[in-house]
């Protein structure tokens, strides 16, 4: 915004220059310019405004924020057969020992103790002890 300051020395200025006859069309010469500026100013703060309501509203991706353009439908349940855990059939050469006999063995030790959340989901760390037992057996006794 033009100051008010600035505003009076120019028309002051711009009086002392004219003539007698010339002080009214100075004034109304100033009084235009002073609202035409006003108008630009005040059309610059609006569009200032929204420019930063638009930038509030979406991500510069152009990505909409919030809930407005989520669906609300809700997802269909899909029925499917329930997992069975089949062991694996190993070769007769590489016999695994079973799940007592890694307990007795001390095998267990070596191995990662199974998360609350693993064992809730039906894994414990026999699996990967017998991972680790098999990957050692394939690789030593290939023939």
């Amino acid at each position: 915004m033009i100051s008010r300051q600035r505003n009076k020395t120019s028309l002051i200025k711009d009086l002392m220059a004219a003539s007698e006859g010339a002080a009214s069309l100075v004034v109304q010469t100033h009084s235009e310019r002073l609202k035409e500026e006003q108008k630009r100013e005040n059309q610059k703060k609006k569009e200032q405004e929204l420019a930063l309501a638009a930038k509030a509203s979406e991500f510069s991706s152009g990505v909409k924020m919030g809930f407005a353009n989520m669906s609300s439908a809700p997802v269909k349940p899909v029925k499917e057969e329930l997992y069975r855990y089949e062991p694996p059939i190993l070769s007769a050469t590489l016999p695994a020992p079973s799940w007592d006999e890694l307990e007795e063995g001390g095998y267990l030790h070596h191995v990662r103790r199974a998360s609350p959340q693993a064992m809730a989901g039906g894994y414990s760390e026999h699996y990967a002890c017998l991972r680790a037992l098999q990957d050692f057996m394939s690789s030593h006794f290939l023939s």
